[in-house]
C-alpha cells in the first residue's frame, strides 16, 4: 500500500481524467441513422413487375440505402393511385393501363420504368372459331372488361389490319373471374384480356387460339410498367426517391440473373407458387439496368406513353390533347444512376434487344447521332459505424477500478 499511499494524489487525478475523457467521447460518437419509413403499394396477382421490389426487401437492399419500406397490397392501379392521394402510400406499382391515363392526366409521376409487357395482355380465340388471325376478328364476338388493358389490347389489334371495335361485337363482362368461365362455355368468339385469366383458360380449354398478344405490336407500341409518385411528394421528396432508384437498380439486376431463387422466395408476398410464378416470367421483358438507359434518354418511354394516351383518346377513356411528357421525364433516374463509364457512339439508331425465357424482341428506336450508353455506378455502402461499446466498458472498469483501491488504501490506513 506504499505505492499507492505515495502516488495517491496521481491516482485520484488519473481516475477523474478518465472518467473525463469517457464523458467526453461518448457524445462525439454519430448516432446510427435511423432508416426512413415509406409504404410502397403493389398488386400481388403477378410476379415479374414486383419482383425487383421483393429482391430489395429480401435481400436488404432498401436498409442499405437508408429505408425502411413496408410493402402494402392493392387489387388495382387505381385504387393505389387513390390511396397515394390520401397519403396512405408514398410509391406505388402501376401497370401501363393505369399509368398511361393517370401520366396523361397529370396525376402521378413515373420515377422508374421497371419492364415491357410482351405476352401479359391477349386475345384468345375459342377453338373452331375460324379465328386464327387479327383480321378473322371481323363481326366476331369478342367479351372484353371495357376501359381496361384487355379492351386496349383489342383496338391496337385492330387498328393493325385497319379494323376499329365498330367492326366487331363486344360483350362487357367486368369481371374476369367471370369473364373466364364464359368464355370457356363459348358466350363469346374470341376473348381479350391480360394474365393470369389467359393462362386460366389455357388450363381449361385444350386448343384455344392466341391470336396476338402484347409482342405483336412492338417496337411501335409499348407496353411499360413503373413506379409512380404524386407529383407534389417528388418536388419535396427527392433524397427518398433516390434512395429507393438506387435499391430498386440494384434489386432489379440482382433479381435477372436469380429468377429461380426470387420466385421461390416471393410466395410470402404474392401467395403463388413457384410454377405460376415463372409461367409470369413468360409474359414480361426484363432488361437490366444498363439495357434501360437508352429508353430512358431517347424518348422511347415517352413514345410509348403517348401511343397509348392516343388509344385511350380513342376508347373516350381519355380527352384529345393530353401530353404524358411531363410525367414520364425521366431525367432524375439518369441523374441518381449516374454513370461510372461511359461510351459515346455516333449512329442513327440505338438497337436495343431484349431476351425472356420464350422470345428475343430486338426494338431499333430512332435516336440523335450522338448516343451515349451508360453503366450505372453501383451504389457503394458505407461501413457500419464503429462499435465503442468496448471502449466505454473498458474505460469506466478503468475508472472503478482506481477509484476502489484507493478507497480500500483509505480504509487500511
Amino acid at each position: 500500500m506504499l505505492f499507492i499511499k505515495q502516488y495517491r494524489k496521481h491516482l485520484i487525478l488519473l481516475a477523474l481524467l478518465v472518467i473525463l475523457f469517457a464523458g467526453n467521447i461518448i457524445p462525439t460518437i454519430p448516432p446510427a441513422k435511423a432508416l426512413t419509413k415509406i409504404k410502397v403499394a403493389y398488386m400481388p396477382q403477378f410476379f415479374m413487375q414486383e419482383a425487383s421490389l421483393y429482391t430489395a426487401k429480401l435481400k436488404g437492399f432498401f436498409e442499405q440505402e437508408g429505408l425502411d419500406v413496408e410493402l402494402v397490397k392493392f387489387a388495382s392501379g387505381p385504387l393505389i393511385v387513390a390511396a397515394m392521394q390520401a397519403g396512405e402510400i408514398q410509391i406505388g406499382e402501376l401497370g401501363w393501363g393505369a399509368a398511361s391515363q393517370f401520366t396523361a392526366k397529370g396525376v402521378v409521376k413515373m420515377i422508374v420504368a421497371d419492364g415491357i409487357n410482351t405476352h401479359g395482355d391477349v386475345i384468345l380465340a375459342y377453338p373452331g372459331s375460324g379465328i386464327n388471325k387479327i383480321s378473322d376478328l371481323k363481326n366476331k364476338t369478342v367479351i372484353v372488361s371495357k376501359g381496361t388493358s384487355g379492351e386496349l389490347i383489342l383496338l391496337v389489334a385492330l387498328s393493325t389490319v385497319g379494323l376499329t371495335l365498330k367492326d366487331v361485337k363486344e360483350i362487357d363482362i367486368p369481371n374476369p373471374a367471370d369473364a373466364v368461365p364464359a368464355f370457356i362455355n363459348h358466350q363469346a368468339d374470341a376473348f381479350a384480356t391480360w394474365f393470369p385469366s389467359d393462362q386460366a383458360v389455357k388450363d381449361r380449354l385444350p386448343g384455344v387460339v392466341v391470336v396476338a398478344d402484347n409482342s405483336n405490336f412492338l417496337p411501335e407500341w409499348g407496353f411499360i410498367n413503373g413506379y409512380f409518385v404524386l407529383p407534389s411528394y417528388f418536388e419535396k421528396n427527392k433524397d427518398v426517391i433516390a434512395a429507393f432508384i438506387r435499391a430498386y437498380a440494384k434489386a432489379h439486376d440482382y433479381f435477372v440473373t436469380h429468377v429461380d431463387e426470387i420466385a421461390e422466395l416471393a410466395t410470402q408476398f404474392n401467395g403463388l407458387n413457384k410454377t405460376r410464378n415463372l409461367q409470369n416470367t413468360e409474359k414480361y421483358l426484363m432488361l437490366k439496368f444498363s439495357d434501360m438507359i437508352p429508353l430512358y434518354k431517347n424518348g422511347t418511354v415517352t413514345k410509348w406513353y403517348r401511343k397509348l394516351v392516343s388509344a385511350w383518346v380513342a376508347l373516350g377513356k381519355l380527352p384529345p390533347g393530353l401530353d404524358p411528357e411531363p410525367m414520364v421525364d425521366l431525367s432524375f433516374a439518369l441523374e441518381v444512376l449516374a454513370p461510372k463509364t461511359t461510351t459515346t457512339m455516333t449512329t442513327p439508331t440505338q438497337t436495343t434487344t431484349f431476351v425472356t425465357t420464350t422470345t428475343t424482341t430486338v426494338v431499333t428506336t430512332s435516336v440523335a447521332t450522338t448516343t451515349v450508353i451508360a453503366t450505372p455506378t453501383s451504389t457503394v455502402t458505407p461501413p457500419p459505424s464503429q462499435d465503442y461499446t468496448l471502449i466505454y466498458v473498458g474505460v469506466i472498469v478503468l475508472a472503478i477500478v482506481i477509484i476502489g483501491v484507493l478507497y480500500m488504501a483509505r480504509r487500511k490506513k
